[in-house]
């Protein structure tokens, strides 16, 4: 599949995406702002941090397609590889890469980061679980430097009894990577890239894209206030985190991480059908999480899910677009199964466990 989309995306020259992060450590050495336009590489902006054009070494001199080959395989089985250390059977893996597939293949058109940020978060779980603090630090941090939010994933370090090394690791790890590039900038290039970093975010457009926000403003309120939604969302998120009884228990705090993982895309002003791929992240580890489902709700789940990933295919007819397109179906459908997440952990009683194979 990843061969496929990157052919795909090679002959028709759709790897903007890619150009703009594989010519990022370019321009760093060339001693040049990151944060504005280089029509001699690429269109659109780098938003990205100074410390992800390090990262993008491998790719910076690679020829275009065997570059754009190996970020689109870094990026699959990225994901594939934090799955797989999440589930205990191979089962689950298989379901859960099948679930994600095709926003998997949507964010892979982009050629954007979107699955490497997914991986990212999850093993940030994985490792919280396993009592790796260091590993989690590393993680978390890399998940800020790569795209801010990914670091929003420390929040369930609350849950553990570690939380404060966890912390200080992610700390420790964060002013690491911070100045990592002063081994190619000095120290003043590297306020200023940062400096030219945090002003960026002024140039996303939230009517371009797939956030409740976007939905609400579309279809109820022109004059709503984003920020009010976002907060109404970010109470909602935390609210389970009072239940202190119950993060002991495996099952709810995985149930935690799927309700994260959609909550940083619906509720996220800068997200994009491609971005997806992280909220279906979540929906799958949700869904297969669940050890006993009554047929009805298989079928309702499974539709709501399918529809919110089919939607972006051309299975959907294009005359559908006009009365509901993927930007406000796929918020809607995730937002419709987060809330049913969040319910199940406001209400969520003891002695629950996570499934065995079978």
């Amino acid at each position: 599949m990843i061969v496929v989309v990157t052919v795909q995306q090679y002959l028709r020259h759709g790897y903007n995406n890619y150009s703009i992060f594989a010519s990022s450590l370019k321009l760093l050495l060339a001693h040049q702002s990151l944060y504005v336009p280089h029509p001699e590489f690429y269109n659109d902006l780098y938003k990205y941090s100074p410390t992800f054009a390090l990262f993008m070494a491998p790719f910076t001199w690679q020829p275009v397609f065997t570059g754009l080959l190996c970020w689109n395989l870094l990026n699959g089985f990225a994901l594939f590889a934090a799955i797989r250390a999440l589930w205990p059977d191979e089962r689950r893996v298989v379901a859960t890469m099948a679930l994600v597939a095709i926003e998997l293949v949507t964010s892979m058109q982009n050629t954007q980061s979107n699955a490497l940020v997914a991986a990212l978060i999850v093993l940030v779980f994985v490792h919280m679980e396993r009592e790796q603090s260091w590993r989690a630090g590393l993680s978390i941090a890399a998940g800020f430097f790569l795209k801010g939010y990914g670091a929003a994933v420390g929040l369930l370090a609350v849950l553990y009894p570690k939380r404060f090394r966890i912390a200080g690791a992610t700390l420790a790890w964060g002013v690491a990577l911070a100045a990592l590039p002063l081994i190619v900038i000095s120290a003043d290039e590297l306020l200023r890239q940062y400096g030219d970093w945090a002003n960026v975010r002024e140039t996303f457009d939230p009517e371009r894209k797939a956030s409740v926000m976007r939905v609400w403003a579309r279809y109820v309120d022109a004059g709503g206030s984003a920020l009010f939604i976002q907060v109404a969302g970010g109470v909602l998120l935390l609210l389970p985190f009072a239940r202190v009884r119950q993060w002991r228990d495996p099952l709810f705090r995985l149930r935690m991480l799927a309700s994260l993982l959609v909550a940083l895309v619906i509720f996220n002003d800068s997200a994009e059908p491609p971005t997806y791929v992280i909220a279906m992240t979540g929906c799958a580890i949700w869904y297969l999480s669940e050890p006993v489902r009554s047929r009805t709700d298989h079928i309702v789940t499974l539709a709501i899910m399918l529809g919110v990933s089919l939607i972006s295919t051309d299975l959907y007819p294009r005359a559908g677009r006009t009365l509901i397109g993927p930007y406000t179906a796929k918020a809607v459908g995730c937002l419709i199964l987060w809330l049913r997440m969040n319910w199940e952990l406001l209400t969520w009683h003891e002695g629950r466990s996570i499934p065995k194979a079978r």
